[in-house]
């Protein structure tokens, strides 16, 4: 069930067009990982 949620919360983050610099690609949103990490643990608290 956990892992479920953390991969939920995952795809949540990224189909927000959230990436960090090893990710990022053409129309999305460059974060840093204190953002990224800050915005899978809003979308787990979600």
């Amino acid at each position: 069930a956990a892992a479920t949620k953390i991969e939920a919360a995952v795809m949540t983050v990224l189909d927000r067009g959230f990436r960090t610099g090893d990710i990022m690609s053409e129309g999305q949103t460059l974060v840093g990982c204190k953002a990224m990490s800050d915005a899978l643990l809003e979308a787990l608290e979600a």
